[in-house]
């Protein structure tokens, strides 16, 4: 695995979860052969968190074209990050776009509310 995207991980991951993070990593090369691009999409994505890890990378597996459009495009469908590039070197802000925040609004989206 490319040495920015470990980096990357050490530095978004708390201490307890980088092994799980990076096995996790490993485990979707191995199965789909990902590429650099949509490790670092799916890193990106996560925003630290192994939860959104584990939604990414599933993500991935079903159609790794997903990932990289929710990290690299924004809302106006702008190319504005370029995950070919190592961390560091993407082009605009690293912000990340795309996507739920965290599980509970990926569900709320899901689920619809009890109205009046």
């Amino acid at each position: 695995m490319e040495r920015d995207i470990v980096a990357r991980v050490a530095a978004d991951f708390v201490p307890a979860d980088r092994g799980e993070a990076i096995e996790l990593l490993e485990l979707l090369v191995s199965e789909v052969g990902s590429q650099p691009r949509v490790l670092r999409c799916v890193v990106f994505l996560s925003c630290g968190d192994l939860a959104m890890l584990v939604y990414y990378a599933d993500r991935a597996r079903s159609d790794w074209r997903d990932v990289i459009y929710w990290a690299e495009y924004d809302e106006q469908n702008r190319h504005v990050r370029n995950f070919n590039r190592p961390f560091g070197n993407v082009t605009g802000p690293p912000q990340k776009t795309g996507g739920p925040d965290s599980l509970l609004e990926m569900w709320s989206s899901l689920v619809p509310t009890a109205g009046p």
